[in-house]
């Protein structure tokens, strides 16, 4: 049987690789870093610049998907969906082309305003069009379906980026096929307009969504650790090949996409709170490996068991996001919990530059591995962390 442009299946079908587009963003090009700093961030600053090529877009898309938040929730969400997957598709092919570092990092300024709408629209869509166990499912589905396409991407990337540093950034032509598949099939979800009477935007859960933003924020300064040094501490352990550090990268997202694929089960059986101290605990564990592996094999095997928790970290929080908001307000929850996400992500080489200066990446790896353990036993004890969640 043929099917239909609006049907649930191909609207699943759309949504999910969609949801690749965020982790496309940026562990694409991970592989290149040390060799864009060789090629154009010469200078004293090369260093922090090179790393900021995979942190801008999360600096530019923290306030786009504040400002999408409200947009969606008062526009739609197809509409917006649809013209940020066309500058998605510009700005991102367009560090094959320039030649300075400043230019490269504006070309990642625009990608980073596309991912901002991208995430909030679609991540919208998912909690429009489901509901319950069926929604946990589904985000744990997308998750899952991010991590499987980092893989491909972060291979790919490694193995370009040993051809030339331009190589990784061909890859974000694959986005086209994304925008014809959501011109097609991702129909505006019917839903009561927004009356001037509403309450405020999320009546009577602000500590939750609080609680959302500070955990998606903390979060994301701890994980950004992997794409962005993990190439630069493979280095210092003598290993410099651009493949061999998308391989390392390339384990936290098998392992995760493994964990978002039983995501809705886990969910299920398990209080949030309990599969949140459980995220953070295999997080810990997994950076502990890190900060003292002797040998590369040793790090891949850290980052494998990161992976397993950070593959239930996406759909938590996303599910989270869900719980706290009306139907007149997911657009602006999901968009303050991606603004967050995407702050910790900019903000984490700022954050934690200075300690790998003075005591090298593995410092940072410990420390990053004592604050998981901390919200781990922060959900497992039922302190003020777990009165976050419902």
């Amino acid at each position: 049987m043929s099917i239909g442009p609006d049907t649930p299946d191909m609207r699943l079908w759309t949504l999910l690789p969609a949801g690749t587009m965020t982790i496309m963003a940026g562990a694409t090009i991970s592989p290149s870093l040390p060799a864009v700093e060789r090629e154009i961030a010469a200078g004293p600053n090369g260093p922090l610049l090179a790393r900021l090529v995979l942190t801008t877009p999360a600096l530019f898309t923290a306030p786009t998907a504040a400002l999408a938040g409200a947009a969606v929730d008062r526009f739609g969400r197809r509409k917006l969906l649809l013209v940020a997957i066309a500058l998605y598709l510009v700005a991102g092919p367009a560090g094959w082309l320039v030649s300075s570092i400043w230019a490269l990092l504006a070309s990642r300024a625009l990608l980073g305003v596309a991912v901002g709408i991208v995430m909030t629209a679609s991540i919208t869509l998912i909690t429009d069009y489901y509901d319950g166990a069926r929604r946990d499912e589904v985000l744990g589905r997308q998750a899952a379906f991010s991590g499987l396409g980092g893989i491909v991407f972060l291979l790919a990337g490694g193995l370009l980026a040993d051809v030339s540093w331009r190589g990784p950034f061909a890859i974000y032509a694959l986005v086209l096929p994304i925008l014809i598949l959501a011109w097609l099939h991702l129909p505006e979800p019917e839903r009561r307009a927004p009356q001037a009477d509403d309450p405020n935007p999320v009546p009577l859960a602000r500590g939750r969504v609080a609680g959302l933003a500070g955990l998606a924020f903390a979060s994301m300064v701890i994980f950004y650790l992997v794409p962005v040094q993990i190439p630069f501490h493979l280095a210092e352990m003598g290993t410099s090949s651009g493949t061999l550090s998308g391989v390392a990268v390339a384990a936290t997202k098998a392992t995760g996409a493994a964990a978002s694929a039983i995501y809705g089960r886990v969910a299920r059986r398990l209080p949030r709170r309990i599969v949140f101290a459980a995220t953070f605990g295999l997080m810990a564990a997994g950076y502990g490996i890190v900060a003292i592996a002797p040998t590369p094999l040793t790090v891949v095997a850290g980052l494998a068991l990161f992976g397993c928790g950070f593959g239930l970290l996406l759909p938590g929080l996303n599910a989270l996001a869900g719980d706290v908001a009306t139907e007149a307000t997911r657009g602006r929850v999901v968009g303050v919990m991606t603004t967050c996400l995407f702050m910790g992500q900019f903000a984490s080489p700022l954050a934690t530059q200075t300690l790998i200066a003075s005591f090298g990446s593995n410092a940072a790896f410990a420390v990053g591995a004592g604050l998981l353990l901390a919200l781990a036993a922060g959900f497992a004890a039922r302190g003020p962390l777990a009165h976050a969640v419902p």
